[in-house]
């Protein structure tokens, strides 16, 4: 009996320092995701307010997440990531991603021969799956890199699974310099299957292929470079420059549609758009392919379904001259003036670069909107001295703060005595005292960590226990 009791003891304080340590391992990690920068936990989402937030999916990738705010990232170099969760921009907007890398991890592309490469890829998500992008817009994007592998560089996705996307923007320009055998540009999704609804593109795309010794396959396209994707109700403004050693497939909304996986029988469809796309390419290879058309440049699903799109322009800008390499700026040596837009109260800021020679011309650097504040006006009176005041937008008259104000105590007049002669033009000095607060003692445990608490908690319970306990093993052994 006595061997049962110290038994049941020992148990009993086994299993309580276990709970201890699994409660302040989950309260610790409870607290650190709480006060990550730049998040908020809600009901149903996270919310992001700013960079550091932004970043911090990177952490959680699978999440729910929705913006708050408009977001500067200020031109600072962003790395791309894995996503598979969702994120709702609720209309806000990204501003002046940067890219100059890609996402070390690779994914598999394939060619229209079904010829598998492992792929590096550059966007603000590298790589999604059964991801969900909505109300997102991106202004300012410059994606510019450089790389010797296979690669594919985009505004919002570089590889997808299984992705929506919905309702997003994407306005800026993307260039890839590369000397592998598998590339693509776009505005949206690079490589892989998805849904793409509702959206807005406006994009500079260039891809140049440095490679003079191998065929390499490239793809362009605004919407997705290449794979499958059901493409609807989106508006098209691409201009393109491709200098390519290999298989040239280039379109307004897709480059190439190929369905890669085992949905041999899925019934895809690009309708619906309305496309402005000039394509500037040279195809320097023997065996020529050379696709380049409004809509989708090369079909390799007999099930697609093109229908009720609409071409506003369209340049077909094949040339022979394979000496140069093409770019947007059409001079040997641009040089920019620079012309400053400013923000409206509902409008962003931008600067528009335009080339002296050539004319090119292209919008970076946005900035948010930003009202102009006036005088502060009274709302109302309010007890003890205070109003109630608004401050007001001069150009839109928006409310910008509202706020009690506390206003100043009047001067009281100092009595002069007849001995006392009045000093004309001079007022006495007014010696107001700071109110003294009184010292206040430090309350124990008041700054405390809450785990510490269900720690503590946990030991009196214990203690509780063991009080209780060896008595009774006592009782027992004198019988």
């Amino acid at each position: 009996m006595r061997k049962r009791v110290y038994s049941l003891i020992i148990v009993m304080c086994l299993c309580t320092g276990i709970m201890v340590s699994a409660l302040t391992g989950f309260a610790a990690a409870f607290k650190a995701w709480q006060n990550a920068p730049g998040t908020e936990i809600i009901v149903d989402a996270i919310t992001i307010k700013d960079r550091a937030g932004l970043e911090s999916i990177a952490q959680n990738p699978s999440g729910s997440y929705i913006l708050t705010a408009d977001i500067d990232l200020g031109g600072e170099p962003w790395t791309p990531f894995e996503f598979s969760g969702s994120l709702d921009g609720a209309g806000h907007a990204l501003l002046n991603l940067t890219i100059r890398d890609y996402d070390p991890v690779t994914a598999v592309s394939v060619d229209g021969n079904n010829k598998r490469y492992d792929t590096v890829f550059a966007a603000l998500f590298s790589r999604t799956y059964g991801a969900t992008i909505e109300n997102l817009t991106l202004l300012g994007v410059d994606v510019d890199v450089t790389t010797d592998k296979n690669s594919f560089a985009a505004g919002l996705v570089g590889y997808a699974e299984g992705v929506q996307i919905k309702n997003c923007t994407v306005r800026g320009r993307v260039k890839l310099d590369m000397t592998g055998r598998m590339c693509g540009v776009a505005g949206v999704l690079g490589f892989g299957y998805s849904t793409v609804a509702d959206c807005s593109v406006s994009v500079t795309l260039t891809l140049v292929d440095s490679n003079h010794e191998i065929n390499c396959e490239e793809f362009m396209g605004a919407i997705l470079a290449t794979g499958y994707a059901d493409i609807s109700g989106c508006g098209v403004y691409v201009r393109a420059y491709t200098s390519v050693y290999g298989y040239v497939h280039n379109g307004g909304i897709a480059g190439m549609y190929y369905v890669h996986t085992d949905d041999y029988d899925h019934n895809g469809f690009v309708k619906d758009n309305v496309v402005d796309a000039e394509i500037y390419f040279f195809e320097a290879n023997i065996d020529r392919r050379a696709y380049c058309a409004p809509y989708v440049g090369e079909r390799l699903n007999n099930l697609l379904r093109i229908s009720d799109n609409t071409t506003t322009n369209f340049v077909n800008g094949e040339t022979f001259d394979y000496s140069k390499t093409l770019f947007p700026e059409s001079c040997d040596r641009p040089e920019y003036t620079e012309k400053v837009a400013a923000p409206g109260c509902s409008t962003y800021g931008f600067t528009i670069y335009t080339c002296a020679f050539c004319n090119y011309t292209f919008d970076t650097a946005y900035t948010l909107p930003m009202h102009s504040s006036g005088e502060w006006i009274t709302v109302r009176e309010l007890p003890e001295n205070t109003i109630l005041r608004q401050q007001l937008c001069l150009v839109c008259g928006e409310s910008l703060i509202e706020e009690e104000y506390r206003l100043p105590d009047p001067v009281q007049d100092i009595p002069v005595t007849p001995d006392e002669p009045q000093v004309e033009d001079e007022s006495l000095p007014i010696v107001t005292e700071e109110p003294k607060t009184p010292p206040t003692e430090d309350v124990p445990g008041s700054d405390r960590d809450p785990s510490v608490g269900v720690m503590l908690l946990i030991l009196r319970v214990l203690l509780m226990a063991l009080v209780i306990i060896l008595p009774l093993a006592r009782l027992l052994k004198r019988r």
